[in-house]
């Protein structure tokens, strides 16, 4: 295999198991499925899920606001998809 076709396809893996590893407690925190939010390439469309789910108000940060609305566990699992 071509070392960028390598690389593609070890981003891919690594999304893929982000993905798995926190599909259930996305959805059992915000009520929503995580592929709704996911892109196979990019992994989470964190700017897709402000608009839908969060709606910070302007001034607040989506990381301020998903800590006041969903606590400790919301800003885990937010944190984990975007690492």
């Amino acid at each position: 295999m071509r070392p960028k076709i390598k690389r593609i396809f070890r981003e891919f893996q690594k999304h893929e198991v982000k993905f798995r590893s926190n599909e259930r407690e996305f959805s059992r925190i915000f009520k929503r499925p995580l592929k709704e939010y996911w892109n196979e390439y990019h992994g989470f469309d964190i700017c897709k899920f402000d608009d839908e789910i969060i709606k910070a108000p302007d001034g607040i940060s989506c990381k301020q606001a998903v800590a006041n609305k969903y606590g400790i566990p919301g800003l885990g699992v937010v944190t984990r998809l975007l690492s």
